[in-house]
């Protein structure tokens, strides 16, 4: 159930607590899970004698790959993670994570890289826009600098700036680190469907949820219909069941609710690696707007 079928199957009441809901979701998706252990053990004798003998295939075959590499979202040069909205880090780098899942009305996503002798780094999306913030202000001003982008608009006979956040955002950025610079983790890289938004804000904001208030029947219901990973990520945000809004993605087309963020890394050598985070934004059971992320190599 989604979209429409949302909108018109939910009515204005009080909402469960949210606790209840949390512990609900998280229950059914363990639950979910000892059944599906059971079942694997129960299938795992039988298995194991052929595991035994492909095993061993395997351990023939890798020894004749010893010289390839294979990909990660960490080498000894750099490392891309992903900010988990689910989780609060109290600035703690090493919580971060490289595969995301969570609910947000405002699709976007946040990312960091790090490492060590990084000259330059080349970040651009396939679909939608990045921005580059740096704490430190020893990059390009562009990056730090909020004066360069103000604008001026008057209210009430009076004179205001602001910093339009379309300004911020760019297909592609290019940042080049000063020698001697180590401070990566204080620089950080938003990604922002603003194509999205846009569209959803089209004919007067119509593709944006208004008020949706769901009955305790019908929450029972929709959370038993639930997949266990809706479940989970339902119960990591609190258990926070309303859609009120969040971008209503029927006729969006498919293919521009997944994004690819490729970066190019190349430190004081010259030498370049590359990896990519892929997106997709989605609808939950109960019309929240949901980003899947995570690093490939």
């Amino acid at each position: 159930m989604k979209g429409q079928e949302i909108i018109s199957h939910i009515t204005q009441a009080k909402m469960p607590d949210r606790e209840y809901i949390r512990e609900k979701c998280k229950r059914q998706a363990m639950d979910s899970s000892k059944t599906q252990q059971r079942s694997f053990w129960l299938k795992a004798g039988a298995a194991a004698a052929c595991l035994l003998f492909v095993s061993a295939i395997t351990l023939t075959l890798i020894s004749n790959f010893g010289n390839g590499t294979t990909g990660s979202a960490s080498s000894d040069g750099f490392s891309v993670l992903i900010y988990d909205e689910n989780i609060a880090y109290d600035d703690d780098l090493n919580l971060l994570t490289t595969s995301v899942s969570y609910i947000d009305s405002r699709p976007s996503l946040r990312f960091f890289i790090t490492g060590e002798d990084i000259a330059k780094i080349e970040v651009s999306t396939s679909n939608e826009y990045l921005k580059v913030h740096d704490s430190t202000q020893q990059l390009d001003e562009i990056f730090w600098n909020p004066e360069l982008y103000y604008e001026e608009t008057e209210v009430n006979g009076e004179i205001h700036k602001y910093v339009p956040v379309r300004s911020l955002l760019q297909k592609s950025h290019v940042i080049i680190f000063p020698e001697e610079f180590a401070d990566y983790d204080m620089v950080w890289y938003d990604w922002l469907a603003w194509n999205l938004h846009e569209w959803a804000s089209e004919d007067n904001y119509s593709r944006f949820q208004g008020y949706n208030g769901i009955s305790v029947n019908e929450l029972e219901e929709l959370l038993d219909s639930m997949s266990d990973e809706e479940r989970l990520t339902v119960a990591a945000g609190g258990g926070n069941t309303s859609a009120t809004g969040h971008i209503l993605l029927d006729g969006y087309p498919d293919d521009l609710l997944n994004d690819r963020i490729l970066i190019k890394i190349t430190d004081i050598q010259g030498f370049t690696e590359s990896t990519e985070i892929i997106i997709t934004v989605s609808n939950n059971a109960l019309g929240q707007t949901v980003v899947t992320a995570s690093v490939e190599s």
